[in-house]
């Protein structure tokens, strides 16, 4: 009897030290019935690292435990299935883990993301009930903003707000700065809510007035609070801006992209940026007019030799960097075998990022035989070092078996097919194994094949 007294309380104290996620339920369900101030939602997917480690570190913290089963009922969600990939869009997560706090009404409150210690989270915690007592709800800030929008203390409040809970305000932003006059775009606390507004959680600066104030203050931001080098803000302004653009179909938001666009680049040039614009709006026929430019007159003009050489001036520039100044002989040489092939490496995955878009969506003969070119060049790449490219080689072998097959050459598409299983296979991705052989099986039949 006293052994099963004591093994219910070891159950009971196990129970007690974890975190009660719900991870089946309608949300609506959840509000209706919601009995805490808060509603914990954790994004994560099955290939983050950090998610696991909070799992593993933070949620079983007794003190955390405590913390959010007494102030939180706790919802957990993949944001790669089923209904994790709509609630994921709509709260705009696209880092992993994020967490969101929403109020016993099912108003977005506060958001988090990334891992972090037990004691940072616990003050996570506690800044959301703070917010969550707010007396003006962001969406309510959000319906009042049409008839407000010339109120600057409005404005001034309500993207101080959603700069706080990390929502997009690149719209906003823009507008928020362009009222401002000149001499107050300077200011520190404008730099500091267009920093805050362009980091890695938020994303939210777009190429426009906000990019261009932080590129005429660019000298200030190293005394601002989390503040990174300009390019880092011009590289997400850039991407956040071409996604946009893709969704507007709007080539002059593309044009505002090149404009920041060094043309110099090989691996992010004019060329790159309009052939993802272009897969984006899936217009194939300027995808293969502006990638069989872009090969003939830059990419082909990086011989084997050449794209050597410029792995040697980035490997002896990575050595004799400050990370490597009290290096070891042993660090110095681990460093040579895990960065000898750098660039090598950018030019496959450009060849591959190419002909996977035309092998996938363009039936063309004559496109599909400057394909094949590409593909093989990519191949043949992976082929001065198949240990070191091993992560792209099979895929590199996967798109010329399927350019040969598009070119019913059954033959060549089953031998490359056949060398891209036995590379998967060293690589250890079964997946990608399993779908290989599916297709070497339709290969084989003269049948469709799956991607």
């Amino acid at each position: 009897m006293k052994y099963i007294i004591c093994l219910l309380l070891f159950i009971n104290q196990v129970h007690a030290q974890r975190i009660d996620f719900i991870e089946n339920f309608e949300l609506d369900s959840i509000i209706l019935k919601s009995d805490k101030p808060l509603i914990l939602i954790d994004f994560y997917t099955t290939w983050c690292g950090p998610c696991k480690r909070m799992d593993r570190e933070v949620f079983t913290d007794s003190t955390i435990v405590k913390h959010v089963n007494s102030n939180c009922i706790s919802l957990k969600v993949n944001a790669e299935e089923g209904q994790g990939i709509s609630l994921a869009k709509k709260y705009n997560v696209t880092s992993y883990p994020t967490y969101l706090f929403l109020n016993n009404q099912g108003v977005l409150v506060y958001r988090t993301v990334g891992y972090m210690s037990s004691y940072d989270f616990s003050n996570q915690i506690t800044n959301a009930i703070i917010e969550s007592k707010e007396s003006t709800t962001v969406l309510e800030l959000d319906s009042l903003y049409k008839q407000k929008s010339h109120d600057f203390l409005f404005l001034k409040n309500y993207l101080n707000r959603r700069t706080k809970l990390k929502l997009d305000n690149s719209d906003l932003l823009d507008y928020y700065i362009h009222l401002l006059p000149k001499e107050e775009r300077a200011n520190d606390e404008t730099l500091q809510l267009l920093i805050d507004n362009g980091n890695r959680i938020n994303k939210s600066l777009q190429v426009g007035i906000g990019l261009e104030t932080l590129i005429d203050n660019k000298q200030k931001l190293q005394s601002l609070k989390n503040a990174y080098p300009i390019e880092y803000y011009i590289e997400n302004a850039r991407k956040k801006t071409l996604g946009k653009a893709i969704e507007l179909k709007s080539d002059s938001l593309l044009n505002l992209v090149l404009k920041y666009t060094d043309k110099n680049n090989i691996f992010d040039n004019i060329s790159t940026v309009k052939l993802k614009y272009f897969s984006g709006l899936n217009n194939k026929t300027k995808f293969y007019k502006e990638a069989d430019s872009f090969i003939k007159n830059q990419l082909s003009k990086y011989t084997l030799k050449k794209m050597a050489a410029l792995d040697s001036i980035v490997l002896l520039e990575l050595i004799n960097s400050e990370d490597y100044k009290d290096a070891t002989p042993e660090e110095i040489q681990e460093a040579k075998l895990d960065y000898k092939h750098t660039q090598s490496v950018q030019f496959v995955r450009l060849y591959n990022s190419i002909t996977d878009y035309i092998i996938d969506n363009d039936n063309n003969i004559d496109h599909l035989l400057a394909v094949k070119k590409w593909a093989k060049n990519a191949v043949d790449i992976c082929l001065l070092d198949t240990t070191y490219f091993i992560n792209i080689y099979p895929h590199s072998l996967n798109n010329l078996a399927k350019v040969h097959y598009k070119l019913k050459d059954q033959k060549e598409a089953i031998r490359y097919q056949t060398l891209a299983i036995a590379a998967s296979k060293i690589l250890e991705e079964s997946d990608a194994t399993e779908m290989y052989q599916k297709q070497l099986m339709q290969m084989k039949k003269g049948k469709p094949i799956v991607q």
